[in-house]
This record gives structure tokens, C-alpha cells and sequence, in this order.
């Protein structure tokens, strides 16, 4: 009869030789988000990327769902294994990164890219986030950052 740690073992095997696909494509997409980072510009990147980058930001007074997305299991297990690149790959796992992949992933969905800034003893932080049919991705950060405006956004 086989031992607990060799079950446990063969099970975690299981597991990542099912996820294999997902992580396959997911470190595919990384790359080339990284690769874009390098390459291009923010605005032409995030459009690769199945993203609307928003620089008009929410509209005055409107706030972003609070409620969970409901995603299907395949794209939730797309998003697991993205995220689960970045954390574990050669790249920094950084809020852009995760928003272009989150961005790839959800691209049938229309996601909007924002970008916002506060200050913070002295320095001026940047954040970036996904936004999906009304519903903020990353609702706790997010709440602390200002989304930039384009200037044409901005009322004379």
C-alpha cells in the first residue's frame, strides 16, 4: 500500500499535468507581455492585449461594481494559470503585468486597462487595474489610487 507523502505526491503530479495546457499558453502570453513592455507603447500593448485602455477613467461619481465576475471554469482556470506564471516566472509579477494578462485572458469580454497614481510620503505611486462589465478586478487596491484622465478628458 503507498504511503501518504506518495500519494500526495502523485496527486500534485495529476493536478499540474491537467493544468499543463493552461500553463503552457500562460507563459506564453507572460513572454509576450514582456516582450511588449519593451517593444511598444502602453496604448498599443493594451490593445494586443484585448484591453480599451481607459484614460477618461470611471466617469464622475461612478464607482465599479462591487460583486464578483462571474467567469466560466475554463477562463477561471486561464486566469489561475496566468497569474500563477507571473508569480512563479522569471518576470516581476507586477500590477501592469497582471492586467495585460488578465487583459488577454478576457478579451472576449471587453475589459477596460486603468491606470491610476496617489502620494504617498512624498512619492507618487502608479497602479494599474482591469475593469469587466462594471466590475473592478482589483477593487481593494484600486480604491486608493486616482485614475489618470486624458487631458482632452479633463473640462477647460
Amino acid at each position: 500500500m503507498p504511503s501518504g507523502r506518495l500519494v500526495a505526491s502523485l496527486r500534485r503530479t495529476a493536478r499540474l499535468l491537467r493544468a499543463a495546457p493552461w500553463l503552457l499558453e500562460a507563459a506564453a502570453v507572460v513572454t509576450v507581455v514582456e516582450v511588449g513592455l519593451r517593444v511598444l507603447r502602453l496604448p498599443t500593448l493594451a490593445r494586443l492585449c484585448g484591453l480599451v485602455l481607459d484614460p477618461g477613467g470611471l466617469a464622475p461619481g461612478a464607482e465599479a461594481r462591487p460583486e464578483p465576475l462571474a467567469l466560466p471554469p475554463g477562463t477561471l482556470r486561464r486566469v489561475r494559470a496566468g497569474l500563477a506564471v507571473l508569480a512563479r516566472g522569471p518576470f516581476p509579477d507586477t500590477c501592469l503585468r497582471r492586467a495585460l494578462v488578465l487583459g488577454w485572458v478576457l478579451r472576449a469580454r471587453r475589459p477596460r486597462l486603468l491606470v491610476g497614481v496617489r502620494r504617498e510620503d512624498g512619492r507618487l505611486l502608479a497602479h494599474a487595474w482591469v475593469v469587466v462589465d462594471g466590475v473592478d478586478l482589483d477593487p481593494m487596491s484600486s480604491r486608493a489610487y486616482t485614475p489618470l484622465v486624458a487631458a482632452s478628458a479633463v473640462p477647460a
